[in-house]
C-alpha cells in the first residue's frame, strides 16, 4: 500500500514539474558554425593577419589541454583537450 502511495505521488510531481532548462543555449550550434566558418577563412589566408585570427580562433575553442601519464608503463602521457570543441 505504501508503495502504491508513494507512486501516485511521484507520478503527480512529475506531472506537475515544469521541463528543465536546455543544457545549451539555442543559438550556440550557431555561434560554433560560425567561429569554425572564420577557422577555415583563416587558415587558407596568406595574411598575415588572418593567421593571427585562425590563432585566437583555436585559442576560444580550447579552454584546457589534459596530460595525463600514461598507465601502460612507458613514459609519456595521453593528451586530450577540454572546452568548446
Amino acid at each position: 500500500m505504501k508503495l502504491e502511495t508513494r507512486r501516485t505521488e511521484l507520478e503527480a510531481l512529475l506531472a506537475s514539474s515544469k521541463a528543465p532548462p536546455p543544457l545549451l543555449h539555442p543559438e550556440m550550434a550557431c555561434v560554433y558554425r560560425e567561429q569554425i566558418f572564420r577557422l577555415h577563412e583563416a587558415l587558407n589566408s596568406e595574411l598575415e593577419t588572418q593567421r593571427q585570427e585562425a590563432a585566437e580562433i583555436v585559442r576560444s575553442l580550447i579552454e584546457a589541454i589534459i596530460l595525463t601519464p600514461s598507465d601502460d608503463g612507458m613514459r609519456g602521457f595521453r593528451y586530450g583537450c577540454g572546452g568548446r570543441i
